[in-house]
């Protein structure tokens, strides 16, 4: 019972448009290292591919904070990935939840700041306010002898979670210089080095 497509319903999505111009969804990403002592800002979107070791695993900014012409994104919501240095596996009686803890500190604390030009379009705390749309799924079990330290084995992992945080659409002209920030009036420590980034969702 499939209805055939209308002629030229299918133009709009071709490869090669007549009108010249692509439109595809690929969010721009930033990701950086949330230091273990903390620190007191992060900016993001300022260094391209291949400067200061960043790669296509890091970043796919070609250029230093802004897009190369002709290109232009329209950003319609705002995520952060945050990833906890410790081992998602512990094995000791008295452990603590490292994940848990690191995850909660950075969740709660801080705020994003959207600049566009000179101007600001966007302040929001905390941290945690801007989940990913995804995360790890599974199942997981304890083992051992509580009584004997190191027999008992656990999983300890946590992320982000929440509906996506979207903005007023924002269009980036191609060399419109932007940047997004993670800010803490004082360093928020947590127990090892971590990875974070952004991710500015749009076509």
């Amino acid at each position: 019972m499939r209805q055939p497509p209308k002629p030229g319903a299918l133009d709009q999505y071709a490869v090669n448009s007549a009108s010249g111009m692509d439109v595809i969804w690929e969010p721009l990403y930033d990701y950086a290292t949330y230091a273990a002592a903390g620190q007191t800002s992060l900016n993001f979107f300022q260094l391209p591919i291949g400067q200061s070791g960043k790669t296509l695993a890091d970043t796919n900014m070609e250029s230093a904070g802004q897009l190369p012409a002709p290109q232009k994104f329209i950003v319609e919501s705002i995520s952060i990935d945050f990833f906890p240095g410790s081992a998602v596996n512990g094995s000791t009686v008295d452990g603590t939840a490292v994940n848990w803890d690191d995850v909660y500190t950075v969740m709660k604390s801080g705020y994003l700041e959207f600049f566009v030009g000179s101007k600001s379009r966007l302040r929001q705390a905390p941290i945690g306010a801007f989940p990913p749309a995804y995360r790890l799924g599974g199942d997981s079990s304890l083992s051992g002898t509580a009584s004997v330290a190191n027999t008992i084995t656990s999983v300890d992992y946590a992320s982000f979670a929440g509906r996506e945080f979207s903005i007023i659409p924002v269009t980036l002209p191609a060399n419109q210089n932007f940047k997004v920030t993670l800010n803490w009036p004082t360093a928020v420590a947590i127990n090892a080095d971590a990875r974070i980034g952004v991710k500015l969702n749009g076509t």
